[in-house]
């Protein structure tokens, strides 16, 4: 899925569907964490 980087305030986020949060049982606090950085490109990680 490709979504868009949005202002939030004075920083940025991305909108993860409600459908897709439903789907993996988030819907509180989760834990971030970048991985694997090459360059311009790196993987978040998300646990809950």
């Amino acid at each position: 899925m490709e979504v868009d980087v949005i202002r939030i305030g004075n920083s940025k986020g991305i909108r993860i569907p409600a459908s897709m949060l439903k789907q993996c049982g988030i819907d509180k606090k989760v834990i971030i964490k970048v991985v694997g950085s090459y360059g311009h490109r790196c993987r978040f990680i998300v646990r809950w």
